[in-house]
């Protein structure tokens, strides 16, 4: 794991960024480099804990949502995101300084009816 600059499609990039938001706020964060020895424990891990704090706050009836992002992917499969927070499956990025494609880009599906 280790920070990473601002999202960008390289098909080089060997990283997965993992995010959960919980009642809008970013909980949580995790980059991994594929690459990496124990990546694929890493990214068990990560799941594994947002998938617990996920069902802990539909628990409490607060909306959720799930990210992964893989930069090495074309901008149009980039992102899967799942989750019952229907307002942060239109906007989940809130972060003014990331670059346009990655605040503007929404999978067909994402955003609600």
């Amino acid at each position: 794991m280790s920070a990473a600059p601002a999202p960008g499609h390289d098909p080089g990039d060997p990283r997965l960024r993992f995010r959960l938001w919980i009642d809008g706020h970013l909980e949580d964060e995790v980059w991994i480099d594929a690459d990496a020895p124990g990546a694929a424990e890493l990214a068990d891990s990560a799941q594994e804990r947002h998938l617990t704090l996920a069902q802990e706050a539909a628990a409490f009836g607060w909306p959720y949502l799930v990210e992964i992002y893989n930069p090495a992917e074309p901008p149009d499969r980039a992102y899967i995101r799942f989750g019952t927070d229907r307002a942060g499956m239109v906007d989940p990025l809130a972060l003014e300084d990331a670059p346009r494609e990655v605040r503007d880009l929404f999978l067909p599906g994402d955003a609600p009816p």
